[in-house]
């Protein structure tokens, strides 16, 4: 059983509104030159080490809106998605204050390259809502679900 937030169903709808993102993070994997493995890696959850496998996440999250088009984390992008799925306005401000604390973190933050910036982003945040676990809410996907890119990236964020 995997413990997955929120976010991750909101961004599933969100690829299958549009063909044009799974486009997109087929560009993904042939832009970065990702391996299948680190890719499977990345879909158990585990974060990439290699180059190519943080410069796939940073694209996909380029393709999502989460890193804008100078490599810095758009919180407000970010935050723009979110509140179309959290009503709560307790954990919006919460989830808004962790955003907002991130954003300063990684875009204050010199990067050796704008590919670690997404794994700032992913680390940031997932230390946050450990430090807040009323922010959390959970579901179980059970194990046979294939689930696209950008719906990972964004569990690995955690931020709902």
């Amino acid at each position: 059983m995997y413990l997955i937030y929120l976010i991750t169903v909101f961004l599933w709808n969100f690829i299958m509104v549009s063909s044009g993102p799974l486009q997109e993070y087929a560009k993904c994997e042939l832009e970065t030159n990702v391996t299948t493995i680190e890719i499977l890696r990345f879909a158990t959850f585990e974060l990439p080490e290699t180059d190519e496998g943080k410069c796939y996440i940073t694209c996909i999250m380029k393709v999502a809106g989460i890193i804008n088009g100078t490599g810095s984390f758009d919180t407000n992008k970010t935050l723009e998605v979110v509140k179309n799925y959290v009503t709560d306005e307790t954990k919006l401000l919460q989830l808004e204050s962790v955003l907002t604390e991130c954003g300063y973190f990684v875009n204050g933050k010199e990067e050796s390259s704008v590919c670690d910036t997404s794994i700032s982003i992913i680390n940031c945040i997932s230390s946050r809502i450990a430090e807040s676990p009323r922010i959390r809410r959970t579901i179980t996907i059970p194990l046979n679900v294939t689930l696209p890119p950008l719906t990972i990236v964004l569990a690995q964020l955690s931020i709902l």
